[in-house]
């Protein structure tokens, strides 16, 4: 019409969700570290859980991810080196307690006793200076363990979903005859927050073991169930009779009728010698679907341990 002013066209702001600094302030950003955030870290393969791997599914406060993965790792390593040696195991806070003291006495002496402190280091004194050596070889021979021990033997596996990690264990091509296994150190993790009352670890909330992983489908699931619990349900005739439930949770993923899920496991377990005890089992088989994939681990003292819930367990019960 005429009098009428052309209209300019309104320019849409560059960036927005997912990229560069667009309108909103800082929305952009935010929408690029969520976008990083789902990203597989190196080396992944796209599955929330790694097919064929075994691990530990940690669960943690959602946002706080990379530091629960560096606490999970402190807590597997300190305790499957116990279980694999533990008077190994014993000998890092042992001397780190040497070193501690050590240097207290050094900071009370002061600065200008040298002369002592080479007299002493050679031996000249009723041998304490020979402790004090044993000390600091045993604090740094403690200290190389610990850096060549965590140079890869534990890595933290992102599932791409919040408040989840999983932390793979080595194969068993790579371990030593012996070797604990995701569910002894989960358990031992466990007890121990429950006997000290104490959680070592601000961000960690459940270790969950991981015996054998597959993709979160049905008939892949019931191809996997046999393999995973034949060791521990011997269907021989005289076989030792073994009371058990199983265990079913998912997170982020289309999730499967529960009984066709306990079905595909208790189809391949023999009842009797075996029977159903939900209440109180012996031995639960663990089947945590989480995006992608499924993993699956037959544990003891799930019941018991509050499901390895460690901040449960430190829990002081009121008088």
């Amino acid at each position: 019409m005429l009098g009428d002013k052309p209209q300019k066209k309104r320019e849409r702001p560059q960036g927005g969700r997912g990229g560069g600094d667009g309108g909103g302030d800082k929305g952009g950003d935010k929408a690029n570290k969520k976008t990083k955030y789902y990203q597989q870290s190196k080396g992944g393969t796209g599955q929330a859980v790694p097919i064929g791997s075994r691990g530990l599914l940690v669960t943690c406060d959602a946002g706080r991810e990379d530091k629960a993965g560096d606490e999970a790792v402190a807590l597997i390593e300190e305790h499957y080196d116990k279980l694999t040696d533990p008077t190994a195991a014993s000998a890092a806070p042992a001397a780190a307690e040497a070193d501690e003291a050590k240097d207290t006495k050094d900071e009370t002496e002061g600065s200008g006793d040298g002369a002592d402190k080479a007299a002493a280091a050679g031996g000249s004194d009723s041998g304490s200076g020979s402790k004090d050596i044993a000390a600091l070889l045993a604090a740094e021979v403690a200290e190389i363990k610990q850096t060549k021990g965590r140079g890869g033997r534990f890595r933290v596996h992102n599932t791409g979903v919040k408040g989840c990690i999983y932390v793979l264990f080595p194969p068993f091509a790579e371990t030593k005859p012996g070797a604990p296994g995701p569910a002894a150190v989960a358990r031992s993790i466990a007890q121990e927050a429950q006997d000290k009352k104490q959680v070592r670890g601000r961000h960690i909330v459940r270790f969950l073991p991981v015996t054998a992983a597959c993709f979160a489908g049905l008939e892949e699931i019931k191809a996997a169930a046999p393999k995973l619990v034949e060791s521990h349900f011997p269907d021989a005739e005289d076989s030792t009779p073994v009371e058990f439930a199983v265990e079913y949770e998912h997170r982020s993923a289309e999730g499967f009728e529960r009984l066709d899920v306990i079905n595909a496991f208790t189809a391949v377990i023999k009842t009797p010698p075996h029977k159903v005890n939900l209440k109180a089992p012996s031995k639960v088989v663990l089947v945590q679907l989480i995006r992608n994939g499924c993993a699956m681990a037959v544990v003891e003292g799930y019941k018991e341990l509050a499901k390895f819930n460690v901040r449960k367990l430190a829990e002081v019960e009121e008088a």
